[in-house]
């Protein structure tokens, strides 16, 4: 017994110290909060475009896309880090709504994976993103043109927003709605609870847990009375207020053997579930969303992906 909780105590700190390792690899997030080149391969211009777009994005739709740029993951598999840079950075896109994205690329390991968030992952595959990093990305990062190929990616990903929230909200006013701002601006008229709503729910929650400790309370006599060992069977059956069903006395239960042993194992969390597109190795432009300032500031705390992805490994 005691070397089987050793070696459970063993696989959880190897777990642990795997997890942490992982985590210590993954850079953090910048000041841009949208673009971390730690590569230094991509122009001012295109990272406060990045930043510019992304604050429009959020306060029309709550969705985000985060470009990383570094030279090396530290021997991590692209489709690992990209996924620890979702749920690192404490959350990215709307919480709710897990839509955010990820692109993570290795300069110096040719490694590349993008990643969308696990409320979008249906409506955008893999195998959409992997088109786009086949037709507007790959050529201009194999030659070195890492700006303009981030660009041309960002801005397919950004279009992509745009078409799918503007379809949306057509087709069920299912667009997004920035926290402080009424919902009747955007034509919604959400579920209104007045006072007297409230109080009659407190008033039903409240009966109803009473009910049940009454009920208990009857139960736990009606078993001290007719239900202990030896005593003869009950003159009546139990009969709850509400909940469950009649209490009849049960035969006593045959002895049991030894318990065979029981198996183990970790199990992995997570907010992305699988899909996304990269290779492993060695934009949206107006339209219909209304603008705005970028509000909430900063990433929010959830996660929102499950995985999966495309790209390079």
């Amino acid at each position: 017994m005691k070397q089987i909780l050793r070696r459970a105590l063993l696989c959880a700190l190897a777990g642990a110290a795997g997890l942490y390792t992982a985590a210590a690899a993954v850079v953090q997030p910048t000041e841009a909060r949208y673009v971390a080149d730690y590569a230094q391969v991509l122009s001012e211009d295109t990272e406060q475009y990045i930043i510019e777009k992304n604050q429009a994005l959020f306060s029309a739709t709550g969705g985000e896309i985060v470009v990383v740029a570094v030279d090396f993951m530290d021997g991590m598999d692209a489709a690992d880090y990209a996924m620890s840079v979702a749920e690192n950075w404490g959350g990215i896109g709307d919480v709710d709504r897990a839509n955010g994205f990820v692109l993570v690329y290795a300069v110096g390991e040719n490694k590349v994976w993008a990643l969308a968030g696990a409320g979008i992952e249906d409506a955008l595959p893999a195998s959409t993103i992997e088109g786009w990093l086949e037709d507007d990305f790959y050529d201009g990062y194999d030659a070195g043109e890492y700006d303009s190929a981030t660009r041309a990616f960002f801005d397919d990903v950004y279009g992509w927003y745009e078409s799918y929230y503007a379809g949306s909200a057509a087709g069920g006013g299912q667009g997004y709605y920035p926290a402080g701002e009424p919902d009747y601006v955007y034509g919604y008229v959400g579920p209104a609870f007045g006072l007297g709503t409230l109080a009659l729910f407190g008033l039903i929650v409240v009966l109803v847990i009473v009910v049940c400790a009454a009920d208990g309370f009857r139960y736990r006599r009606y078993r001290r009375r007719y239900l202990m060992p030896g005593m003869p069977p009950p003159p009546f059956v139990y009969r709850p207020f509400i909940f469950g069903r009649p209490h009849r006395p049960r035969p006593p239960r045959p002895p049991r053997g030894p318990c065979p042993p029981m198996g183990g194992g970790f199990f992995s969390g997570g907010a992305f579930r699988g899909g996304g597109a990269g290779r492993g190795g060695s934009s949206f432009r107006g339209g219909s969303f209304r603008g705005g300032g970028f509000r909430g500031g900063g990433f929010r705390g959830g996660g929102g992906f499950r995985g999966g992805g495309a790209g390079r490994r």
